[in-house]
């Protein structure tokens, strides 16, 4: 996904990770909803991290809350019986971005898609990031996440769906976006007043679907039709 994320705001960035089961599954509901459960964590906060562009430099990660909706019936969560010489020849797809990291925390949100296109499940996880060896952010901290900050391509179109704010100059901002995720402080422990006042404007969200998208996406790995 490097080629598709490289000119993207990280807000607007995606992985793609598809999975599969090995060996053999009991013929119980549960059991394979638990597979599903368990693949629906992998890496999650790590994503969050590599989106910003500060998946080497965090210095503390932890899951605070993981959700977890499963929106259909278990045919189209079943793994299949079919076996080929690796195992499970159906793959499932997670569709990974962000959609909110402030004040040392960070949301990872999936979408999971059935070998057929079905959206089957959708994941939230709530999660501490932060990028600071102490309580409060040192000099050298500061210019890396401002440097990193000002190195994202800002957002191409932002709408009313994707933020509380909508009078706010977007088009004829210069220098560093107002739409920026960090400031000096982000992910220290203590955060100045002016901060969190600006970051009750930037609720940044993304469209709740993208079809076209994700079909361009389904022809390219050969996932079959919709």
């Amino acid at each position: 996904m490097a080629a598709f994320n490289e000119s993207r705001h990280p807000l607007d960035r995606r992985q793609l990770i598809m999975y599969r089961t090995l060996g053999e599954m009991p013929a119980n509901p549960s059991m394979h909803l638990c597979a599903h459960l368990y693949a629906s964590d992998r890496n999650s906060l790590y994503i969050v991290s590599n989106h910003l562009n500060m998946g080497d430099t965090w210095t503390q990660m932890a899951s605070l809350a993981h959700t977890v909706i499963f929106h259909t019936e278990m045919q189209d969560l079943w793994f299949s019986e079919r076996r080929g010489g690796g195992g499970d020849e159906r793959w499932y797809i997670k569709e990974d971005s962000t959609d909110r990291v402030t004040n040392g925390r960070g949301t990872y949100r999936s979408r999971v898609f059935s070998p057929s296109g079905v959206h089957v499940a959708s994941v939230l996880q709530d999660g501490m990031i932060r990028l600071t060896k102490g309580p409060q952010a040192t000099e050298e901290e500061v210019k890396f996440i401002r440097a990193t900050q000002d190195s994202w391509p800002l957002r191409e179109t932002l709408n009313e769906s994707q933020t509380d704010c909508t009078t706010l100059p977007y088009e004829t901002q210069t220098g560093p976006s107002i739409f920026t995720l960090f400031e000096t402080s982000v992910f220290a422990h203590r955060l100045p007043p002016t901060f969190l006042n600006r970051t009750q404007m930037l609720d940044a969200r993304l469209e709740a679907d993208e079809p076209a998208r994700w079909t361009g996406v389904k022809e390219i790995l050969r996932l079959g039709p919709p």
